[in-house]
């Protein structure tokens, strides 16, 4: 199952459990455009969100100087901050 799928089964069930209308956008939040992309998405859709949900997170394993990349990290940060 992809991403998209199972980002669109949580709302899904969210959406029947809560009585809410949940919109989903899968991006990769560690892209400098990922905020762009939502923006545009929300624009072409017209959505006007009330909340917005960003979920996303990710850690490093491994020794850093090591056994992790740069790019890894730098993915890792973008998306965590």
């Amino acid at each position: 199952m992809s991403v998209e799928a199972k980002l669109d089964a949580q709302a899904k069930e969210a959406a029947a459990k809560y009585h809410v209308e949940i919109h989903t956008i899968a991006t990769d939040l560690s892209k400098p455009e990922a905020a762009q992309i939502i923006y545009d998405t929300c624009q072409k859709k017209d959505w006007l969100p009330d909340v917005i949900i960003n979920n996303a997170g990710f850690g490093g394993q491994g020794d850093f100087a090591r056994e992790r990349t740069m790019d890894q990290d730098l993915s890792m940060i973008a998306v965590n901050v």
